[in-house]
């Protein structure tokens, strides 16, 4: 088997709204780079996939980049007997293609590529024979480096990876208890607070919760940026402290009506520092970590818009966070794209944690009025290699692309394949999102 992890094809679009089991939006994007040595070219192509319960769908665009060729099936036993109820699916933020499988007794990693799909098993842990439920326990897998850290029923576990050059194969570490805290022992509940993490400088991890009382962080050792922990030793964690007195239940904060994230704010030479960004009753707020003084900076209101008050809702309206007004590169600051009743709307993202006033960037396209609801993947996408990001739908085994016009406005949306099957009436949906808690 060829080697599965570290494979560099990158999303690029942060999921911001809560999902639920339901079907269809077992949908995701990758790119096929391609390079020819002789002429120094290179090609980028993007490939759509959809996941169902005898295996997954496929389908490439085109030449000339105008929609997606037809649909291939794969067949893959890795989906095999997977049961939504007590299995999930996720994703790897930096590869798309890289989806983390945990199932009954065990997590297993599949690769999506040039048409195929490989599997294999990682480890026998993290699965539904070893205690982990989908409505009480997170798991989540983080970064480059591809851990797999779980918030479960006693305190948060971790594996990480050895990768072996001589084999060209990795194999993850046996599963360890690193924090006695964070879990459903502990007082931690899914349907009152969050859980997820953060990178500090390019080694560090910190375990980032938002409870009752607000932000409790417990982190790795070191400094920040600093090489105390390489990428195959699991980390230990310190005991949690209270990083800031907002964003809790306390402080008012619900999760069916409230987002709660922590994105990984690049500052230069890939070097993260955690920011909450947090869409509350009043707006989109936002709050950076101090390192040196352990504490998250006191909120601050990024942008008057894309709230409860403003009439926006979990139930009906997605908000993604990616960069949509330039061209590629790194670091980008990220925008706001916010999918409303009738329109698209977009905030630029400057470069102090707040956001420009939004502005509409597509009429009449994608929105609750339009027949998309939650369950109705949308994801930002740049399908036509410009450098811009674009909206990409999934809808009724069709998908429609909005093209990004050189960072100003969406086009209109366009149906880029007809039938995302090839009449198999058995294939059908099993679990809800690729990404979030």
């Amino acid at each position: 088997m060829k080697k599965i992890l570290l494979k560099s094809t990158i999303a690029t679009a942060i999921l911001l709204s809560a999902m639920t089991l339901s079907a269809g939006n077992l949908h995701g994007l990758y790119t096929n780079y391609e390079y020819n040595e002789e002429t120094g070219d290179s090609t980028n192509t993007a490939t759509a996939f959809k996941l169902g319960d005898k295996g997954i769908y496929t389908a490439t665009t085109n030449s000339d980049k105008t929609g997606f060729d037809m649909p291939t099936f794969i067949s893959s036993d890795a989906l095999k007997d997977f049961n939504s109820t007590k299995h999930f699916i996720t994703s790897n933020y930096w590869q798309s293609n890289l989806l983390f499988s945990f199932g009954e007794k065990e997590v297993r990693v599949i690769l999506l590529e040039d048409g195929t799909v490989e599997s294999k098993i990682l480890l026998n842990d993290f699965g539904y024979n070893q205690g982990w439920r989908n409505d009480r326990d997170v798991r989540l897998t983080r970064g480059y480096s591809q851990d797999i850290i779980g918030f479960g029923k006693t305190g948060v576990k971790m594996t990480r990876s050895i990768y072996d050059t001589n084999t060209n194969t990795s194999k993850y570490q046996k599963a360890k208890l690193v924090l006695n805290d964070f879990g459903y022992d502990q007082g931690w509940r899914k349907d009152k607070h969050v859980r997820t993490l953060g990178d500090i400088g390019s080694i560090n991890i910190a375990l980032i919760g938002f409870g009752d009382e607000g932000v409790f962080v417990s982190r790795t050792g070191g400094d920040f940026g600093s090489e105390d922990y390489n990428y195959t030793t699991i980390p230990t964690f310190n005991q949690k402290k209270l990083y800031l007195n907002d964003f809790g239940y306390d402080q008012g904060w619900r999760n069916d009506k409230h987002i709660r994230k922590v994105i990984n704010y690049p500052l230069a030479n890939y070097i993260n520092n955690p920011r909450i960004l947090a869409f509350g009753d009043d707006g989109v707020y936002t709050s950076d970590m101090n390192v040196t003084t352990e504490k998250f900076e006191p909120k601050q209101l990024a942008v008057g818009a894309f709230g409860y008050n403003q009439g926006w809702r979990k139930d009906k309206h997605l908000r993604l966070l990616t960069n949509v007004t330039s061209e590629g590169g790194w670091p980008r600051e990220k925008d706001i794209v916010g999918f409303r009743d009738n329109n698209v709307y977009v905030s630029k993202g400057n470069n102090d944690g707040t956001f420009e006033a939004p502005q509409v960037w597509l009429a009449n396209g994608f929105g609750y009025n339009q027949g998309w609801r939650v369950t109705d993947k949308r994801i930002l996408f740049d399908v036509n290699d410009d450098g811009y990001v674009d909206i990409v739908g999934f809808k009724n085994n069709q998908i429609y692309v909005s093209l990004n016009n050189n960072g100003s406005t969406f086009a209109d949306p366009q149906l880029w394949l007809k039938d995302f099957k090839e009449n198999y009436s058995f294939l059908i949906p099993i679990l809800s999102t690729l990404f979030g808690d």
